[in-house]
């Protein structure tokens, strides 16, 4: 059969006239040799040497077979054309996507023997994707298009619906020759229509799904073996099956590569096709074969498969039945996970996690993310426990964890399997749900059922935004009846997606896997009601009955039975109960209170049943009289009734600063108006102390509270400002009004600097002022978090101040304050982020300082702080890093650290963490440009190697005490700040018109708390309905 075929290849050239002659010559000697027994007249072959012509006389005939063959089987694949002798074609060319509509390159391989065209798909590191993109060439039409999108262009059409993952693939290159070369080789495999296409063709792909699953997933692998068409998975102690056709046994050549050359090529002629169209009938008779062999129909049977002249039998030996799985699945038949022996193989594999509620989770030790689940239930009917299994629509029954979004999108009944998208609920309150998609394959075995799990591609599940797409590996599920009870194994391995560690994604999966607790309670339930016909218990069933049917018709019965399965389960209730609390969520909670515990009071110890936050913190308020109590009530009434508009358009505003008294903050809570009663300095090691026991347990209490409501992702690391806590944690005023609070230095430091006369002396006062802002602005009660838009207005020895929220997420606030002789201007945005027992937190931003006189704008920027202690232990405050004042145009710094450690000026022995130390400098261009480049919120400070050129002066201190420049003290403790007071007719938008602190005021906390959430829900649609009207995000 090689060589005949090789004969017809080698006329098909010869007749294009474009062999080399000297070639042509060995060939035909080699033909007419072989084939009669007379010797040929050398002398005829004038291209070939006399000693040339001996040598190949000389062979024997097996080897002359064999060198005809090689020599034509390298031309044909020159001349791209098809036979079994040259098998594979590959190459590179671009396909257009089917969304999109873009072009990408991708590498291709064509099998001549089976005629298929395989994508060759890869992930961003290379690696070959195992689910393949092949197309079976004979059911579909090859059509070369017009020239577009700089292509030479042709398209693959499926003829009906037995079509892969393409409904239709359009291909093209840029090179002509290479393009007609492809079509050349495909032309003889698929069906020709020579009309050129003057556009796409848009065919409705209703069953691109199931189609794309069938081929994808169910046809066997075709290249595993030169010696089968359908090759079985291997199960142990199976005999491998030998093929003696003909046909098979050819040998398959090295992969050829096809050259960009162009040739121009000819239609085969009719002597080479006819021996693939006897090759194809071969290879269908055979699959016959097999399909008669697995389904058990015949023991044994002898099939007759016709050859081109004569019919050679073949003798098929009786086997035991053997269990044919998908081919996705064929890594796990390769690992023999799907044996009926391996759970009692593998046991040893897996150690105990937990054991309780009548399930038993147990880990792998090869893989953190494999996880066995044991359960054992009484004795029941075991289809009803299948379909509790296997049924999406039976799991959601019971599962409170999955999603009743969860559905099948196709069923493949003839194959056993199905295609189902499973949606997972939010793990905790800051994760966002999962889903999956996998096909599920169910098998029964002798006293037994198998569900096997693995995820897929599908279109008709595409990922979503806020939910991010897990990936199962593999799940397999054995349902067994042994003696009087039913045995269930299921065996998971799956990432979750979107997760840091391997510990937090076997926690989510644990949490899972506890909802199989439920399922006995279930059985029972659906035990008192009769059987409710399913589709894969169906398409059990119906496998044995070898019933065929159309794409249509299936699809139409799946429809039918699924509709009619679900109005039955509508008649059993759900189990309702509330998924168990994640594992990390409630470990971290289970730590805090054990850190908690060992400082409560006694008193309140006896209390802790009936705790609120409020009960404690309301001791903590400071009272407010009758009198002041009704005016609060009467001006919430006013804002519930928009009345305060009124007041707020009969006001005429003043925006310059105007003569006033001096007030002064001279205590606080009957303490330092820095200090109060809350504050000591730690004279020994430095820093704050925090000594107020009664706020510290009430804060305690507090986050104990929160940690109940929202687990662990408070202490993760997520900024505190963006999660919404309970209004019993918050102060009385806004973030805004603590920013204007913090300015109470600003007419004292500020006025003087406006009346001196050089930048450099005006850079003195600005980080004066800077250090007071610090500990003006320092408090451990949190300010509610602005709204978006909202104001302040107040007044600071007659200069008026005024901030603004312009942007929520981050938390930015813009802020001014007119004075006399100086201006102030800027925006800072709060980070805070909450560790497990301490919060870190820096304004980001700048205070910009701008002198009438000189023209100067100074910047200040902020150090970070640090709390600790507030979990457990002593709390202690200290600021730590560098701090900066900036004058850009007159190439002023400022650049002090805190918290200099051992290379400190005052020496290791005097050096404590709360002192600060540093310089003032007149510096080069490089410190500017390096400060534009970096931007406020990135700027590490100056290179003293190269960035200074002159030091100005020198500044150090102790941040919470003092600050002194050149040896003269510019700031302590004992200067008094200038009260702030409310704008007696604020703007509506104003802070002191939010209805919730209004509400705290009164510590009524559940009305306050209601009025902050209605709150954040207008913010929110508001926020919707300015990116629908500008279209875009904000």
């Amino acid at each position: 059969m090689e060589f005949e075929e090789a004969q017809c290849v080698f006329e098909s050239i010869q007749g294009k006239g474009k062999m080399i002659k000297k070639i042509e010559q060995k060939l035909d000697l080699l033909s007419h040799s072989i084939q009669f027994d007379i010797q040929p007249d050398i002398s005829s072959y004038d291209q070939l040497e006399e000693d040339d012509c001996n040598a190949l006389l000389k062979l024997n005939k097996q080897a002359q077979i064999r060198m005809f063959c090689e020599i034509i089987s390298q031309l044909a694949n020159q001349f791209s054309i098809p036979c079994s002798l040259n098998k594979y074609y590959n190459g590179e060319i671009d396909i257009r996507t089917k969304t999109l509509k873009q072009w990408k390159s991708k590498k291709f391989i064509i099998d001549v023997e089976f005629k298929t065209f395989e994508i060759v798909r890869k992930n961003k590191q290379g690696i070959k994707k195992k689910d393949k993109r092949i197309i079976q060439l004979q059911f579909y039409e090859l059509q070369p298009k017009v020239f577009a999108d700089k292509r030479f262009r042709f398209q693959l059409t499926s003829i009906g619906d037995r079509h892969g993952y393409y409904r239709s693939l359009v291909c093209g290159s840029t090179d002509q020759k290479l393009c007609e070369k492809v079509m050349d080789v495909i032309r003889n495999l698929a069906q020709y229509n020579s009309q050129t296409m003057k556009a796409s063709i848009i065919i409705p792909d209703r069953s691109q799904a199931q189609s794309f699953a069938q081929s994808q997933y169910f046809d066997q692998p075709k290249q595993q073996s030169s010696k089968s068409m359908i090759q079985q998975s291997k199960q142990p102690n199976s005999t491998p099956q030998k093929d003696t056709s003909p046909v098979l046994q050819q040998q398959s050549p090295p992969q050829a590569t096809i050259e960009t050359k162009s040739q121009s090529l000819q239609l085969i002629p009719d002597s080479i096709i006819k021996p693939q169209l006897v090759q194809q009938q071969n290879q269908e008779q055979y699959i016959q074969q097999q399909q008669i062999q697995q389904s058990n129909i015949k023991e044994q049977s002898q099939i007759i498969i016709n050859t081109q002249q004569k019919q050679a039998p073949i003798s098929i030996p009786k086997q035991e039945e053997k269990e044919i799985f998908p081919v996705i699945f064929q890594q796990l038949v390769d690992e023999e996970k799907l044996s009926p022996q391996y759970f009692q193989k593998s046991t040893s594999l897996f150690t105990e996690q937990s054991s309780r509620d009548g399930i038993q989770i147990l880990k792998s030790s090869k893989s953190n993310l494999c996880f066995r689940v044991y359960i054992h239930l009484s004795k029941t009917d075991i289809e009803k426990v299948f379909q509790c299994l296997s049924e999406i629509e039976f799991i959601k029954k019971w599962n409170g964890i999955v999603s009743q979004e969860s559905r099948v999108l196709s069923m493949i009944g003839s194959e056993q399997s199905g295609i189902i998208y499973q949606k997972h609920k939010q793990y905790g309150m800051l994760y966002r749900p999962r889903d999956y998609v996998f096909i599920r394959y169910v098998s029964k075995r002798k006293d037994s059922f198998i569900i096997v799990d693995k995820s897929i591609d599908h279109e008709d599940a595409q990922t979503q935004m806020k939910v991010v797409r897990g990936f199962i590996n593999y799940q397999i599920i054995e349902i067994k009846e042994d003696n009087n009870e039913i045995r269930i194994i299921v065996e998971t391995e799956m990432t979750n997606g979107g997760l840091q560690s391997a510990s937090q994604d076997s926690d989510m999966t644990i949490w899972y896997l506890q909802e199989y607790k439920q399922l006995n309670q279930f059985i029972k339930i659906y035990n008192q009601q009769q059987i409710i016909m399913s589709p894969l218990l169906s398409a059990l069933q119906t496998h044995a009955k070898v019933i065929v049917y159309e794409q249509e018709q299936e699809q139409q019965q799946f429809d039918d039975l699924e509709q009619s399965q679900i109005q039955q389960l509508e008649q059993i209730p759900t189990i309702e109960h509330e998924p168990e609390v994640p594992l990390m969520q409630r470990q971290q909670s289970e730590q805090v209170d054990e850190f908690i515990a060992p400082e409560i009071d006694d008193d309140l110890v006896i209390e802790q049943q009936n705790f609120t936050p409020e009960d404690v913190i309301s001791n903590t308020l400071p009272n407010l009289s009758l009198e002041e109590q009704e005016k609060v009530r009467k001006l919430i009434s006013i804002v519930e009734q928009d009345k305060h508009f009124h007041y707020c358009l009969q006001y005429k505003y003043q925006q310059e600063p105007q003569q006033a008294k001096d007030e002064f903050i001279t205590s606080i809570d009957d303490g330092h108006y820095f200090l109060r009663q809350d504050w000591e300095r730690d004279k020994k090691n430095g820093g704050m102390l925090f000594i107020n026991q009664k706020k510290v347990e009430a804060q305690k209490r507090v986050i104990k509270f929160m940690l109940k409501m929202i687990g662990s992702n408070l202490l993760s690391g997520k900024s505190i400002l963006s999660i919404s806590l309970p209004v019993e944690i918050f102060e009385t005023r806004s973030n805004l009004e603590r920013f204007a609070y913090s300015f109470g230095f600003a007419p004292r430091f500020l006025e003087e600097g406006a009346r001196l006369r050089t930048p450099e002396q005006q850079m003195k006062q600005t980080l004066t002022f800077g250090m007071s802002a610090i500990i003006m602005y320092l408090s451990l009660e949190k300010p509610f978090n602005p709204i978006l838009g909202e104001t302040y207005q107040g007044i600071i020895n007659g200069c008026p101040v005024y901030c603004e929220q312009v942007s929520h997420h981050p938390p930015v606030c813009a802020f001014q304050l007119k004075g006399r002789g100086y201006e102030i201007d800027g925006h800072i945005e709060s980070v805070a982020n909450m560790h497990a027992n301490s919060v870190t937190g820096k304004n980001v931003g700048y205070i910009r300082v701008t002198y009438y006189n000189t023209g100067a704008k100074q910047l200040f920027i902020q150090c970070p702080g640090q709390l600790s202690g507030t979990a457990f232990g002593q709390r202690i405050f200290n600021l730590s890093g560098k701090q900066f004042g900036l004058d850009l145009e007159n190439k002023i710094v400022g650049d002090l650290m805190f918290n200099p450690g051992k290379s400190s000026l005052f020496g290791k022995k005097d050096t404590l963490i709360d002192q600060f130390e540093g310089a003032v400098y007149k510096v080069r261009d490089s410190a500017i440009n390096k400060y534009k480049k970096e931007g406020y919120a990135k700027y590490g400070g100056l290179d003293m190697k190269i960035d200074i050129e002159q030091e100005l002066y020198k500044v150090r201190g102790v941040w919470n005490e003092f600050v002194e420049i050149d040896g003269v003290k510019t700031f302590d403790l004992e200067m008094l700040p200038f009260k702030m007071i409310n704008h007696p007719n604020p703007l509506p938008s104003d802070a002191n018109y939010r209805v919730d602190i209004l509400w705290w005021k009164l510590k009524d906390f559940d009305q306050a708390q209601k009025a902050k959430e209605n709150g954040e829900v207008k913010q929110r649609q508001d926020r919707k309905f300015r990116d629908k009207m500008s279209g875009k995000k904000h």
